[in-house]
């Protein structure tokens, strides 16, 4: 078997070798059903169904506690998987169709009179979702360092990923207010699915793994794990890739409160202001991605992140749809430097952990950069928790006296704190190796 690196950067295997595009576009599958699910959640359960904030905040409580107990279950199990398909595309294959059913059925919650019954369902629904959702990013993401081994060719196939994944959202956030607003949140589910469907199996049988990986040793469960929690660098890049989330996450989940309660506009702005947030973010990723050849990814990472703080800062200044647009689209260019940079960051680090140790351990790895992603459910929870308690915004038929205030710490002062954090994690990673061609 012929296992050697092509011109591009990837691995050539049986004579067959993984396109960037074709491993690239999966990312728009991805991203379409969690984009959906993780900014719409929020406005259809407490807004459009009805339950309260503290209900959907224990919602997203539960699931990151499940989320912790599977995660790195998840990414050993993707490690020591062995089939003659490799050991990433059985689990893309199988969880893909689950994974649209459950988000087909967690819109569907329409149908519930009772409270109780329809929290249960909900956060069923939810959990469930988002588990299939951590195993398909999971084994997708354990791939990008594997295919594609070479520097240069990670920072052109992770621009080509992430305009790919800006086009998601640009479906799956900016374009959804105007289609939920004709055809309702459980066709939109449908129609997204089905489409997210179809990619990521196209993604999945045009990737090839390099066989050599599966002839690598087992390691324990608890082996694996110990081993990757003792690097710092890995610690200090989780914390900030976690608060990043935290405050991207409110960013795009509270904007449709900030835009109906402080703004009083419907649901055509919020999707103006989105495809303006989007439209800077696909000219941001053609400019970081240019400057990622001439300095290192992480310190493309540290720029963008000062970005999003100053956006953020700004943006408590803001009473208008003109000043709305004009600050967020200055976040959304530092979300294009991040999305730009960090998977870079990342995968670096997954080299550097093998050089030390020599065990490839790229889904285990995987598991705790997600995990450090997905613990934000928590904290976004006690954002909506605060929200109900400080400000009385309960639901959309009870938001309190004061729901402009309410927004506005939603949409601004809590991600703002986020970020802060994010941006002081970004100092204390280290430079490690020269990021170089190899």
């Amino acid at each position: 078997m012929l296992e050697t690196l092509s011109k591009d950067g990837s691995y050539i295997s049986s004579n067959k070798r993984t396109s960037p595009f074709r491993y690239a576009v999966g990312m728009l599958g991805t991203s379409i059903p969690i984009n959906l699910l993780r900014t719409y959640a929020a406005i259809y359960c407490i807004d459009q169904i009805g339950i309260t904030s503290t209900q959907f905040s224990m919602i997203l409580f539960i699931y990151t506690i499940v989320d912790v107990l599977n995660i790195f279950w998840f990414g050993f199990l993707s490690d020591r998987t062995r089939t003659r398909w490799g050991r990433r595309k059985p689990w893309l294959i199988i969880s893909t169709p689950l994974l649209v059913v459950s988000l087909i059925c967690f819109f569907s919650g329409d149908a519930f009179e009772n409270k109780l019954l329809l929290m249960c369902y909900l956060g069923g629904f939810y959990v469930l979702t988002t588990s299939l959702d951590l195993i398909i990013n999971l084994n997708y993401g354990s791939l990008f360092p594997e295919l594609f081994p070479e520097n240069q060719m990670r920072i052109k196939t992770n621009v080509l990923r992430q305009a790919f994944q800006i086009a998601a959202m640009a479906i799956s956030i900016a374009l959804t207010p105007i289609l939920t607003e004709h055809l309702g949140y459980f066709s939109v589910a449908v129609i997204y699915g089905i489409l997210a469907w179809v990619i990521i199996w196209f993604c999945t049988f045009g990737c090839y793994e390099n066989p050599e990986r599966q002839k690598d040793p087992d390691f324990g469960l608890i082996n694996s794990f110990l081993t990757i929690v003792k690097e710092k660098n890995l610690w200090f890049y989780g914390v900030s890739t976690a608060f990043y989330s935290i405050s991207f996450s409110m960013f795009m989940q509270s904007m449709p409160f900030f835009i109906k309660y402080a703004l009083h506009l419907g649901p055509s702005a919020t999707s103006l202001i989105f495809f303006g947030v989007l439209t800077v973010t696909v000219i941001g990723m053609l400019f970081w991605g240019r400057v990622s050849s001439a300095i290192s990814a992480l310190n493309v990472l540290r720029t963008a992140t000062i970005i999003i703080f100053i956006g953020f800062l700004l943006m408590a200044f803001s009473s208008s749809l003109s000043s709305l647009a004009l600050f967020s689209c200055l976040i959304g260019f530092g979300i294009s430097g991040v999305m730009a940079s960090s998977d870079i960051v990342g995968a670096n680090l997954i080299d550097r952990g093998y050089e030390n140790h020599g065990k490839r351990l790229e889904g285990v790895y995987s598991s705790f950069f997600n995990l450090m992603y997905r613990v934000n459910g928590i904290f976004i929870g006690f954002a909506f928790f605060l929200v109900e308690n400080l400000y009385h915004f309960s639901s959309g038929s009870s938001p309190g006296t004061v729901p402009d205030q309410a927004s506005k710490f939603l949409f601004v002062f809590f991600p703002l704190a986020a970020i802060i954090v994010s941006l002081v994690m970004t100092f204390l990673i280290s430079e490690g190796h020269k990021e170089q061609n190899r």
